[in-house]
């Protein structure tokens, strides 16, 4: 029971000795000891994030057909593995922040305004953008369960001081534009 993930998902698997369940992503391969576990592996990110929720997983690096473990997470635990450095940290983790995309719930913890936007743009398909970029790293600490795009948008207002435009293709939004007053 072999998958490749691309972009984020939630597992619940049952143990099966005969047949172990493995995530690859990139060159990080999870392999569950059954287990309740979030992987969170986007083209284009420097991380990959494994968090295990519940059970054991056993979490290893592939490369040029050789694997070297690199960690069993205990529940609670979360593997943080930057691609570029190939260095993987092991941390404790916010339950509600790492699964909560699955209840339709954002949660920004002091999270730089650029990370934000990516988060924002796989959530509600539109481009977020920001014309003045000395507010990229702003930090932004918000929760937002069930909230439209707009309601967002203008939580992100109050909370930055900034305006924003929309941009719109065949009467449907596509962008909404962050910029200085």
């Amino acid at each position: 029971r072999e998958i490749y993930l691309e972009g984020e998902a939630f597992f619940e698997v049952k143990q099966d000795t005969s047949r172990p369940f493995i995530v690859h992503s990139g060159n990080i391969s999870t392999t569950v000891l059954g287990t309740k576990f979030n992987v969170s592996a986007f083209p284009n990110e420097k991380n990959i994030a494994v968090s295990l929720v519940e059970g054991s997983v056993k979490v290893s690096k592939e490369e040029s057909g050789t694997i070297e473990n690199i960690v069993l997470l205990q529940p609670d635990q979360q593997l943080v593995y930057n691609i570029e450095r190939e260095i993987g940290t092991v941390e404790q983790f916010d339950l509600q922040e790492a699964t909560g995309w699955k209840e339709n719930k954002l949660i920004f913890r002091k999270e730089p305004f650029a990370n934000v936007f990516v988060k924002l743009e796989r959530t509600y398909g539109i481009k977020f953008e920001l014309k003045d970029k000395s507010f990229s790293n702003q930090k932004i600490t918000a929760n937002f369960q069930n909230a439209s795009f707009w309601t967002v948008s203008e939580a992100l207002k109050k909370l930055t001081g900034l305006q924003y435009k929309t941009i719109k293709e065949n009467n449907e939004t596509k962008k909404i534009v962050f910029y200085k007053k």
